[in-house]
């Protein structure tokens, strides 16, 4: 799973944001990108790993529905892009006007994936005041949160655990809130004493 951008999970014809995993894959991307003659180019400026997944359920079973890739080359005046090659009969795709995250967009793969383990996906952003925005968020952020459990690319469980993100989220203010009035008598208690 990588970094800024983040992997997507298609569910119940909503897009969710891959928020956590925890299991047992293999080394599903990196066999992935080998079978396929794919090397992802990290991009600063965009994904971290300069790709993306996006995961499904079909039938049962974790796929990956789509993926997104950038690959360049070193040129004369900077990095060209690559074209990548046919991956299960379908050919890359790119934005007309060289917009978009990656270079390289393969739809429709269908490709199973062998996880097992949990699978947390989130969406919609909880509502935050000021005193709450971060740039790293946890599944406890998001409004919706689905817990999958997968065995060898199987669903066989699927939990919504949006009740439980919103205890946990309404906790955590209400601690932030009573450090911070802490914080406010300590700094009265100390500017009155001088």
């Amino acid at each position: 799973m990588c970094g800024q951008i983040g992997d997507l999970f298609r569910y119940q014809g909503h897009m969710f944001k891959v928020v956590y995993t925890a299991g047992d894959g293999g080394n599903f991307v990196n066999d992935f990108f080998a079978r396929f003659h794919l090397e992802p180019f990290e991009d600063p400026n965009g994904s971290s790993l300069g790709y993306s997944f996006v995961y499904a359920v079909l039938d049962s079973k974790l796929i990956v529905d789509k993926v997104g890739v950038n690959m360049w080359t070193p040129s004369e005046d900077w990095y060209a892009p690559v074209i990548g090659p046919t991956i299960l009969g379908i050919e890359p795709t790119r934005r007309s006007d060289n917009r978009g995250l990656f270079n390289n967009n393969y739809e429709g793969l269908l490709y199973p994936v062998p996880f097992t383990g949990k699978m947390m996906i989130g969406r919609e952003l909880a509502p935050m005041g000021d005193e709450d925005f971060k740039w790293n968020f946890t599944y406890s952020d998001y409004e919706t949160v689905i817990e999958l459990t997968f065995k060898e690319g199987l669903l066989i469980n699927e939990l919504d655990r949006s009740a439980e993100m919103k205890v946990i989220r309404d906790q955590e203010r209400k601690e932030r809130a009573e450090r911070e009035q802490t914080h406010r008598s300590r700094k009265r208690s100390f500017s009155s004493d001088w």
